[in-house]
C-alpha cells in the first residue's frame, strides 16, 4: 500500500465493516432466531504486525472461522469452541450504501446502471421507422372520412389501391344501397398496428401514428427492461451472501481492536470474505451471460424481410348500411403504389445489436473475475509512528502534530482523492482534555506533596545527624578544623542521601510496566536529579547553621540537651527594621491579588485552561497546607482529650500526667513530624474524597444525559427511530412474565432539526428579551420510564392538581395533556378571556386572510414546561403569558414566521435526558417541552407554510426505557441486542446506562488503588520522620526513663509510655488531617456541582481513609516502639551515668 511507503505512517490495513443477520443455521432443531449484528472484516496477521489492537488476544481464523461476541452467542444459544456454527447473512448492497457507493439509488437504479455499462448497448431504441404519404386528409382523431357524394369515387379509387396492394378485387359499387348521407371512417394507423402485429413481442413493438397532412409514420422500436428487470432482481439476489461459519472465540471485550459503540460484532478473516466474494462475483457472470442469450434469442427472428409482412386476415369496411369484408393475403405490400419513405431501417441496425450482445456473451464467458479486498476498502486504519508521543501531548499539541500527519497523507494519495479522515483515539482524548488536566494538576499535587514530606524527612534527618554528633563536631573544631570544611562535611553528607536515592528511584522506574514508552526523558530526569540534589542541599542549611551557631563550649558539653537549651538574642532596636514574616505575608497577599484579577481572567478570556487548574490547585494546595499549619494550635488540646480517652490501666493517673509532660516537652521536634502527618493525610483524604465525589458526580451526570436504563437514539433526522416497530416488541415485553420492560416513552427531535425550520424563539409578550430555544414533543408516560430523580421543577402552575412521581414530584409532563388549554392567567377572572379584534386600517382588517382568528390563538395556546433559567433572561414565570415564535422557509425559501400564545406549565431546572440550567446566563438554547399532539400541529403549520407534507406522526430522535427491578446486565444486554434488530442504520445506537455509570466505578478503583500507593509512600515516609523524632526523644531523655525505670517503673510501662505518646501524636493528625482533607473536597465538589447543578451527594473514600488510617497506626506503633527498646535492656546504673 502506498501508504505504508509514508515516513510518519507505522503502518496501514484495511477494514471492512457491513451489516449482517445472525441467525442459526438451518435445519436445527432450535428456536430459529435472526439477531442483526457487524460483521467486521480483518487481516489479522497484517494488523499483529503494525501493532493494532495489542490487547487482542484470539488467534487467526481460517476461511470457515469467526469470533463473536458474547452477547451474540448468548441470544443464539451458540457456545464457542463447541465445534458449534453461526449462519450469517449479508447484503452486500448494505455495504455499499454504507459505504456510499449508491449515492442515493436504489439497488435496482444501480444494478441497472451497471449493467448498461457492462452490455454496451442501448436498452431500448427503434428498429426501424416509415413515412406512408395517404392522399387523404384524416380528422383530428387520425380518421379517415368520405362523405356520400364522393363515396363511388373514393371506392373505385379504393379498389384500385386494394388491387395493386394486395391483387384482390373488391365487388363493384352498389349506389343503391349506400344512402345519401353515408360515410366512411377508415384508421388506417390501427389498420396497419394490426397488420404488423406479429412483431409485438416481448422486446419489440409496432407504433403507427397519424399526422394531420395525411401521412402515417410507422415505428418499430425494441425494449429489453422487461429482461434487465428479471436480470437485477437476479443479481440482487445473488448479492446476499449465505455462509455458515465455525463459533471459535466469545469475545467479551474487543480490547482495543474496535470501538465498544458498534455493539453485538462477527470478526472473519479477509483471506475467507475474498474467496468467498470472488466466488459471488463468477456466478454472477454466468447468470449475467445466460440472460444475454435469451435476449439475443428474442431479437434473431426479427429481420428486414419480415418485418412490413401482413400475415393473412379478414378486413372489414362500413359504407353505410352496407359490411364489405376482403381477405387480404399473407404477401408484402407494394409501397411503391403508396409513396412510402422508409427511414432508419436496414439489416445493419438488428444485426449490430446481435453482434453487440454475442460480443459481450463472449467477453463475459472467458473472463474469470478475482479481484482483492485491498483495493475496496471500506475504511484504512493508519497507526502514526510517533502516536504515543503525540497522544501524550496537550490538546493544542496533539490538535497540531494530528492536522500536520493528515496533510502528509493527503499528500501522498493526492488532495483530491475522494476520502475522509477521521481520528477516532485523538477525538475520544480531546472529550477527555478537562479530566486530563484535572489529573494533572491533581498528580502535580501529589509531586508537590511528596516532594513536601521528604523535605522535611531529610531536614530532620540531617537535623538529628548533627543535634546527635554535636560533641564530635565540637572536638573536630577544637583540634582546628575550619568552619567551611564542616560546611563540606555535611553537604557531603547530604549528597550521600540524594545519589543513591536517585539511582534507586530511577532502577525502581525502569521496571513500570505500561503499554506505552516510558523511556526517561530529558525533562524527567532534569526535575528528579534538580529535587534529588537541592532538596539536600536546602534541607541541610538549617543544620549547618545550628552546628555552626553552637559555641566549643555547648558542642563539647555532653550533658547539653537540646530540649533544655535557652537562647538569649540580643538586637538593638535600631536594627529591627521590617520583620520577614511581614514582609512575606504582604508578599503572599500582592500575589493573591495579582492572580485573582489579572491571570484567572487571562485564563478564562484565552481559553488557557491549563493555567486555570494550575492555579486552582494552587488556591487548594495553599488552602491545604494552610489548615494543616492553623491546625497544630489545636494540636496540643486534642491530644489532650486523646490522652484521656487511650490511657487506661491500675496507673492511669500517673501514667496520663507523664503522657502530657512527654507530648508538652517533646512539642517543639514533634511539631515536624505533626506537620507532616497531618499534611500527608489531609492531601489523601482530600484526593481520595475528591475522586470519589467527582466520580458519583460524573456517574450522575451519565444517567442525566441518558435519562433511562436504556437509551435508543439517532442523530440523523432523516433516518428517525421506527416507532411503530419498537412499541409493537416493547409492547410485547411488557406482557411477558419473564420480560424486563418497564415501561418506554418517545421524545421527538427538536423541532428546528425539521429542515423547513429555521429556529424557535420564546419571550414574554412584549417580546423582548427572545431566547433561541430547542421545542421537543414527550409522551404523557414519560417519567414512568425516565429517571424522576433528575426531576428538578422550581414552580408548577398552582392551579392544578398534579400526580406524583415514583419521587413525590408533581408530574408536570401528564399534566402537558390531562389540563391541556385550561390554564388561566391572575387576570383572566371568568376562565381564559378572548379580547375583541383591534384594527386601526383596513390592511388590518384583512389579516385574517393570513392569521388564524383571535378566538383560535387564545383557547388553543400551547402548554410548556420551560427553563428556570427563563424566569430572570425573560421576566417569565406560570402566571405570565408567553409569545413562542418559529421562523420557518416556504417553498421559494422566504423567511417567514408563525407567532403563537404560550403558558408556561412549569419551570424546572433539571429533568432526566434533557439539559436544563437555572442560571440565566444559559438562558440560551434551552428545552421546551409540549405534548405530541401540540407538537404534531406545529408539523402540520410548517407544511402548511411551506407547501410541505406534514408526517402522519412527528420523528422520533429517542427512546427511553425503563427496565424491572432486579434486572440484570445480561437482559440488559439481550434486549439492546433485540433492540438492534429495528435499527438498520448507523446513526442509531444502543445505550446500557447503568453499564456506562459502572465504567466510572472501574476508573475510580484504578484511582483509589493509585492513591492508597500514595499513602503508603507517604506514611513510609512519615514513619521515618516518627522514628527519628522518637530515637531523638529517647536519646535525649534517657536519663528520665533510667530515673522512673529506678522509682518503680517497669521497662514495659516506661516504652508504653512512648506508644502513647506517639499513638496521641498520630491520631490527632489523623483526625485533623481527615477533617481537613474533606474539607478542602467538599468545597472542590461543590464548585464542579455549580456547573453540572447535580444534587451534591457526600462521599467518603472509607477504603483509602481506613488504608491511610491504618498505616497511621502502624508507624505509630512502630515508630515509636522500636526506638524505646534500644535502651530497654540496658542497666539503670548504666544509663544515669551516660553510658
Amino acid at each position: 500500500m502506498l501508504l505504508n511507503e509514508t515516513v510518519e505512517v507505522q503502518g496501514a490495513v484495511p477494514r471492512w465493516v457491513a451489516f449482517a443477520k445472525a441467525s442459526l443455521p438451518y435445519g436445527t432443531n432450535r428456536t430459529y432466531k435472526i439477531n442483526p449484528s457487524m460483521v467486521l472484516v480483518i487481516n489479522s496477521t497484517a494488523e499483529d504486525e503494525i501493532g493494532l489492537g495489542r490487547e487482542w488476544d484470539h488467534r487467526p481464523l481460517n476461511k470457515t472461522e469467526t469470533h463473536v461476541s458474547g452477547s451474540i452467542l448468548r441470544q443464539l444459544g451458540i457456545l464457542p469452541n463447541a465445534n458449534q456454527s453461526i449462519h450469517l447473512s449479508v447484503d452486500l448492497f448494505d455495504y455499499l450504501d454504507t459505504a456510499g457507493v449508491l449515492e442515493g439509488m436504489t439497488k435496482e437504479e444501480f444494478v441497472l446502471q451497471q449493467l448498461e455499462s457492462v452490455m454496451a448497448f442501448p436498452v431500448e431504441g427503434e428498429l426501424a421507422r416509415a413515412y406512408i404519404d395517404i392522399p387523404l386528409t384524416p380528422d383530428e382523431n387520425g380518421i379517415f372520412t368520405l362523405n356520400s357524394t364522393q363515396m363511388e369515387a373514393v371506392y373505385n379509387q379504393f379498389s384500385e389501391i386494394i388491387v395493386n396492394l394486395t391483387g384482390v378485387s373488391l365487388p363493384p359499387f352498389n349506389s343503391t344501397s349506400v344512402a345519401l348521407n353515408t360515410t366512411v371512417s377508415v384508421d388506417i394507423a390501427s389498420a396497419i398496428e394490426n397488420g404488423f402485429a406479429n412483431l409485438n413481442s416481448t422486446y419489440t413493438t409496432v407504433e403507427a401514428t397519424t399526422f394531420a397532412n395525411g401521412t402515417i409514420m410507422v415505428i418499430v422500436s425494441y425494449d429489453f427492461s422487461p429482461a434487465l428487470d428479471s436480470l437485477v432482481n437476479g443479481i440482487i439476489e445473488l448479492a446476499v451472501i449465505q455462509e455458515n461459519y465455525t463459533v471459535i472465540d466469545a469475545i467479551e471485550s474487543p480490547r482495543g481492536k474496535w470501538p465498544t459503540a458498534l455493539g453485538g460484532v462477527i470478526v472473519l478473516e479477509q483471506a475467507g470474505v475474498e474467496a468467498l466474494v470472488n466466488d459471488l462475483l463468477n456466478e454472477t457472470v454466468i447468470f449475467l451471460a445466460d440472460q444475454l442469450m435469451v435476449l439475443n434469442e428474442a431479437l434473431y427472428n426479427v429481420t428486414a424481410e419480415n418485418i412490413f409482412e401482413i400475415p393473412a386476415r379478414n378486413v372489414t369496411f362500413m359504407l353505410g348500411n352496407t359490411s364489405i369484408t376482403v381477405l387480404i393475403p399473407t404477401i408484402p405490400i407494394d409501397w411503391n403504389q403508396v409513396n412510402v419513405t422508409m427511414a432508419n431501417f436496414t439489416n445493419v441496425t438488428i444485426n449490430e445489436i446481435e453482434l453487440q450482445i454475442n460480443d459481450t456473451i463472449t467477453t463475459l464467458l472467458n473472463s474469470s473475475v478475482a479481484i482483492s479486498l485491498n483495493e475496496y476498502a471500506f475504511m484504512v486504519v493508519v497507526l502514526y509512528s510517533r502516536r504515543m508521543e503525540m497522544y501524550m501531548q496537550g490538546a493544542d499539541g496533539m490538535k497540531s502534530e494530528m492536522i500536520g500527519f493528515t496533510n502528509s497523507i493527503s499528500n501522498d494519495i493526492g488532495v483530491g482523492y475522494p476520502a475522509t479522515f477521521t481520528s477516532p483515539v485523538a477525538a475520544a482524548i480531546a472529550g477527555y482534555s478537562f479530566l486530563r488536566l484535572f489529573l494533572d494538576q491533581i498528580f502535580n499535587f501529589v509531586t508537590v506533596v511528596l516532594v513536601f514530606l521528604g523535605a522535611v524527612l531529610i531536614y530532620s534527618l540531617l537535623l538529628s545527624d548533627v543535634e546527635s554528633k554535636t560533641y564530635e563536631y565540637g572536638m573536630l573544631r577544637a583540634l582546628g578544623m575550619m568552619q567551611w570544611v564542616l560546611v563540606e562535611l555535611l553537604g557531603m553528607q547530604s549528597l550521600g542521601f540524594s545519589i543513591p536515592g536517585i539511582l534507586f528511584a530511577a532502577f525502581l522506574a525502569s521496571f513500570a510496566v505500561m503499554p506505552i514508552d516510558l523511556s526517561f526523558s530529558t525533562q524527567a530526569i532534569l526535575l528528579a536529579s534538580l529535587l534529588g540534589l537541592l532538596l539536600p542541599i536546602f534541607a541541610n542549611i538549617f543544620p549547618i547553621k545550628r552546628a555552626l551557631s553552637r559555641t566549643l563550649r555547648d558542642a563539647l558539653d555532653i550533658y547539653h540537651m537540646v530540649q533544655s537549651e535557652i537562647t538569649v538574642k540580643i538586637v538593638k532596636l535600631e536594627e529591627v527594621g521590617l520583620q520577614p514574616w511581614l514582609f512575606f505575608l504582604s508578599l503572599i497577599i500582592v500575589c493573591f491579588g495579582f492572580v485573582t484579577y489579572y491571570l484567572i481572567p487571562y485564563a478564562f478570556t484565552f481559553s488557557n485552561y491549563t493555567m486555570f487548574f494550575t492555579i486552582l490547585v494552587g488556591i487548594l494546595l495553599g488552602f491545604l497546607f494552610g489548615m494543616s499549619m492553623i491546625s497544630q494550635v489545636i494540636q496540643p488540646w486534642l491530644e489532650r482529650l486523646l490522652v484521656l480517652l487511650l490511657v487506661w490501666g491500675t496507673k492511669k493517673g500517673a501514667m496520663m500526667h507523664l503522657v502530657n509532660k512527654n507530648l508538652a516537652g517533646h512539642s517543639r521536634r514533634n511539631i515536624k513530624t505533626a506537620v507532616m502527618v497531618t499534611t500527608a493525610l489531609a492531601f489523601i483524604i482530600f484526593a481520595g474524597s475528591v475522586f470519589t465525589l467527582q466520580a458519583r458526580s460524573i456517574g450522575e451526570f451519565i444517567a442525566l444525559i441518558f435519562g433511562a436504563d436504556v437509551l435508543v437514539q439517532t442523530s440523523s433526522y432523516s433516518n428517525p427511530l421506527p416507532e411503530e416497530n419498537l412499541t409493537i416488541y416493547l409492547n410485547q415485553q411488557m406482557t411477558l412474565d419473564n420480560g424486563i420492560v418497564k415501561d418506554f416513552t418517545f421524545v421527538t427531535f427538536p423541532l428546528s432539526y425539521h429542515p423547513m425550520v429555521r429556529y424557535t424563539d420564546i419571550s414574554n409578550l412584549a417580546g423582548f428579551p427572545s431566547y433561541r430555544q430547542y421545542l421537543y414533543g414527550v409522551e404523557r408516560n414519560f417519567f414512568n420510564a425516565a429517571y424522576d430523580y433528575y426531576y428538578l421543577p422550581t414552580e408548577l402552575s398552582s392551579q392544578f392538581k398534579y400526580e406524583k412521581t415514583s419521587q413525590g414530584k408533581g408530574d408536570a409532563v401528564k399534566s402537558l395533556y390531562d389540563n391541556a388549554h385550561n390554564q388561566t392567567m391572575p387576570f383572566e377572572v371568568e376562565g381564559i378571556e378572548v379580547p375583541p379584534d383591534i384594527y386601526a386600517t383596513d390592511l388590518g382588517q384583512r389579516r385574517t386572510s393570513w392569521l388564524p382568528p383571535t378566538e383560535e390563538v387564545y383557547k388553543d395556546y400551547f402548554d410548556v414546561i420551560i427553563s428556570e433559567a427563563l424566569r430572570d433572561a425573560s421576566s417569565v414565570d406560570t402566571q405570565t403569558p408567553l409569545h413562542l415564535k418559529m421562523g420557518y422557509y416556504t417553498a421559494s425559501y422566504y423567511r417567514l414566521s408563525f407567532r403563537y400564545l404560550a403558558k408556561a406549565r412549569a419551570l424546572t431546572a433539571m429533568m432526566p435526558t434533557f439539559l436544563y440550567s437555572k442560571y440565566r446566563a444559559f438562558a440560551w438554547y434551552q428545552p421546551i417541552l409540549v405534548s405530541m399532539d401540540q407538537y404534531q400541529r406545529l408539523l402540520e403549520d410548517v407544511a402548511r407554510g411551506s407547501s410541505t407534507v406534514a408526517p402522519e406522526r412527528p420523528p422520533m430522535e429517542k427512546l427511553l426505557i425503563a427496565t424491572k427491578s432486579g434486572t440484570t446486565s445480561t437482559q440488559v444486554e439481550g434486549l439492546a441486542n433485540d433492540l438492534s434488530n429495528f435499527l438498520v442504520d448507523d446513526y442509531t445506537t444502543v445505550t446500557d446506562t447503568q453499564k456506562t455509570v459502572r465504567t466510572t466505578t472501574t476508573a475510580l478503583s484504578m484511582l483509589n488503588l493509585f492513591f492508597i500507593t500514595v499513602a503508603a509512600i507517604a506514611m513510609f515516609l512519615c514513619f521515618f520522620i516518627l522514628w527519628l523524632s522518637f530515637t531523638a526523644n529517647v536519646e535525649e531523655n534517657s536519663w528520665e526513663f533510667a530515673v522512673l525505670r529506678s522509682i518503680g517503673l517497669e521497662a514495659n510501662q516506661v516504652i508504653l509510655l512512648y506508644v502513647y505518646e506517639a499513638l496521641c501524636l498520630v491520631l490527632g493528625c489523623s483526625i485533623l488531617g481527615s477533617i481537613i482533607g474533606i474539607l478542602v473536597a467538599v468545597v472542590l465538589t461543590l464548585q464542579f456541582n455549580l456547573f453540572t447543578q447535580l444534587p451534591f451527594k457526600f462521599a467518603f473514600p472509607y477504603a483509602l481513609f481506613f488504608a491511610s488510617f491504618g498505616m497511621a497506626i502502624v508507624i505509630s506503633l512502630l515508630g515509636s516502639f522500636l526506638p524505646a527498646t534500644v535502651i530497654r535492656h540496658k542497666k539503670i546504673g548504666s544509663v544515669l551515668k551516660g553510658k
